[in-house]
């Protein structure tokens, strides 16, 4: 068992492009590092616990008894995962850019969830906005429909596509995206955290519906999101729904009940204290004063 998580240790670092002195930085010593990885020490298991942590994946991974590759191949999209999920993608595009690495990605599913994120990257890092849509098109050509239907990854593919789009500012593109991206949910999406999903799909309809003349839509479904929010007691999104239906009512002619969405959609942001967009409000409330 030693050689095995010293092997693994090993193979998630370099995979991930860090040297011994980076992971070993508030854990232990690089020389604890470098004899962890000799098969030489056993790691304590709140030393292990800080490597798993350092090395995004669960610390159960270490323990796995699974063939080499496949097991590697889900550590690194664990990994990947978890960067993505702290905006890190330069540490994304080094992992995923390495040869070795590319090289264990070998099935259909596999494939997709590379192209997925080198389309981010290329978002992220190089601003290409047109060569990311090319490449979430073709991840979401391998898309297969599994037994269960869609799986979540899906929605999430056509989330990047539609926030594409919106950056070039195709709002009917996007719009059309995200009415497929609803469509799948109400088929297929389920789980503790689905209205998370739901109003991050609500919301982007909302916004487009609105970017492009369609204010009762967009109404609509900005009051759908509020209601997703109340519901489920989540403020997630609930500052912009508010923001958004308050400019759709003063549009429709409505301004007072317009103005107190957006005396509402201050007092959520002032809560999160998301300073810019209270100002942002705040500008809302005297251009329509």
């Amino acid at each position: 068992m030693k050689e095995e998580i010293a092997r693994k240790i090993h193979l998630l670092r370099k995979s991930a492009s860090m040297t011994q002195a980076e992971l070993s930085k508030g854990i232990c010593t690089q020389a604890q590092i470098s004899n962890i990885e000799k098969g030489n020490l056993n790691p304590s298991s709140v030393t292990l616990f800080q490597i798993a942590q350092k090395l995004e994946v669960d610390m159960n991974y270490f323990f796995e008894q699974k063939d080499n590759d496949s097991g590697r191949v889900s550590a690194l999209k664990t990994m990947i995962s978890s960067l993505k999920q702290k905006q890190e993608y330069q540490k994304i595009s080094s992992i995923i850019k390495r040869k070795q690495n590319r090289l264990l990605f070998t099935s259909f599913d596999d494939e997709q969830f590379l192209l997925w994120h080198d389309a981010l990257c290329v978002y992220h890092l190089e601003d290409n906005a047109h060569c990311a849509l090319e490449l979430i098109q073709n991840a979401l050509d391998h898309e297969v429909a599994n037994k269960y239907g869609y799986t979540n990854r899906t929605i999430e593919m056509l989330d990047s596509k539609a926030t594409f789009y919106c950056h070039l500012k195709q709002y009917d593109e996007a719009y059309q995206v995200y009415l497929r991206m609803l469509e799948l949910f109400n088929q297929y999406s389920a789980g503790r955290d689905a209205h998370v999903t739901e109003l991050r799909i609500l919301f982007g309809l909302a916004k487009c519906a609105h970017k492009i003349g369609l204010a009762r839509e967009s109404l609509q479904y900005s009051s759908k999101g509020e209601e997703v929010c109340i519901r489920n007691k989540s403020l997630y999104k609930l500052g912009s729904l508010l923001l958004q239906k308050g400019r759709c009512l003063l549009e429709l002619g409505k301004r007072e009940l317009g103005l107190s969405y957006l005396y509402k959609s201050k007092a959520i942001f002032a809560i999160e204290k998301q300073n810019n967009q209270v100002e942002t409000v705040e500008w809302a409330i005297q251009t329509a004063k």
